[in-house]
């Protein structure tokens, strides 16, 4: 997993920092142990609060296993994933914040932020050293469509909120939720019957399985030369024709046309895009549930 970090620290460290040098000299200058120390003191403090962010973020790891979660509207899924502090050094206050497209609700979970397309949630962690933490929550299908947690970013602070780091995933998360339609139902979808040339055996069909030959029959001159059975040619002396299973295939083609042909607006897509597509899902059921290909 590729990682983009930074870390910052707060306006008085950043400004002390800058100050340090100079205020090192005056306290040499004035003999001023008070300032010395404070400075010195103040220092320690600034680098090794950079220090510890640097090192208890590069001690986090976050699970990203490729997993597909399958829902219809309505139903209901825990998604999961893993953090753990691979290091010695406890993380006090981490938040880790993600964000999902709008076709899933989280009941359970504090959204922080949203926009048209995405809303931004946030989950607090505590992990002592060597720790593993399961973050799990209940998502429920809102509607169609398909998502995946995106802008996924853990913020880690120190104890006295001095700092922080922010590491962003640069990578795709691969735990994918598919969201499929409802199913409308079609009427006279029952007196749909399309016959080809195919692999299913049927008593009356005018087409041959190449592949099942059934036996032999005289030659006719109108048979191809390719449909010879040249076995049973050499064992009775006289032309022998392959003969085939009769077999069919049931395919259906579905054509879904989204498109309002206006004057004023001619790639404008229909109203009734949501209302169509579920009831070609339905079709897509029924086709499969007779076993025709699709």
């Amino acid at each position: 997993m590729r990682w983009e970090s930074h870390t910052t620290l707060s306006l008085f460290l950043t400004s002390f920092l800058g100050l340090s040098w100079i205020l090192l000299i005056v306290a040499f200058y004035f003999q001023s142990t008070e300032l010395f120390l404070i400075t010195i003191a103040s220092m320690v403090l600034a680098y090794g609060t950079r220090l510890y962010l640097k090192k208890a973020a590069s001690s986090v790891q976050i699970e990203n296993k490729r997993r597909t979660i399958k829902l219809f509207k309505g139903e209901q899924e825990t998604l999961s994933f893993s953090i753990q502090n691979r290091g010695r050094l406890p993380i006090w206050n981490g938040e880790l914040r993600f964000a999902l497209e709008p076709v899933l609700d989280l009941s359970h979970l504090e959204m922080v932020h949203n926009t048209k397309n995405l809303h931004y949630y946030s989950v607090p962690f505590f992990l002592r050293k060597e720790e593993q933490k399961n973050i799990s929550f209940s998502i429920q299908a809102h509607q169609r469509g398909a998502t995946r947690i995106r802008k996924l970013q853990y913020t880690i602070k120190d104890l006295f909120g001095l700092g922080s780091h922010v590491s962003s995933l640069t990578d795709f998360f691969q735990t994918e939720v598919v969201i499929y339609p409802e199913l409308k139902e079609v009427k006279g979808v029952e007196q749909l019957s399309t016959f080809e040339m195919g692999n299913f055996a049927y008593e009356h069909s005018l087409y041959e399985n190449l592949s099942a030959p059934a036996g032999a029959r005289e030659y006719v001159s109108t048979d191809p030369f390719n449909h010879i059975h040249w076995k049973a040619t050499a064992r009775t002396s006289e032309l022998k024709t392959k003969v085939y299973e009769r077999s069919i295939e049931m395919r259906w083609v579905f054509i879904l046309d989204l498109s309002v042909k206006r004057k004023n607006s001619p790639g404008q897509v229909s109203n009734n895009m949501e209302a169509y597509i579920s009831q070609l899902a339905f079709l897509c059921t029924v086709a499969t549930k007779r076993g025709n290909r699709i």
